[in-house]
């Protein structure tokens, strides 16, 4: 049975190697794009909305995500 050091060295390691690690295309993006549809796809998702609520909702107020949250939720 390891024990807390084990695990706290093991996990050094794999992040001073690079495993392990987040690629920046795994972070949630800063930008409501809907242009591709893997784009669509992950807001959809993400605000729990279909694709023209949310098309037409960006249209109105812009692409940043904390606007178009508070825009989906107020209606």
């Amino acid at each position: 049975m390891g024990t807390v050091v084990d695990f706290a060295s093991a996990r050094r390691e794999a992040l001073l190697s690079g495993i392990g690690t987040r690629s920046s295309t795994q972070h949630p993006p800063h930008t409501v794009r809907l242009g591709e549809p893997s784009e669509q796809a992950y807001w959809c998702r993400h605000f729990k909305a279909t694709a023209e609520r949310l098309s037409s909702i960006v249209k109105e107020v812009g692409s940043n995500p904390a606007i178009v949250q508070m825009h989906l939720y107020r209606r």
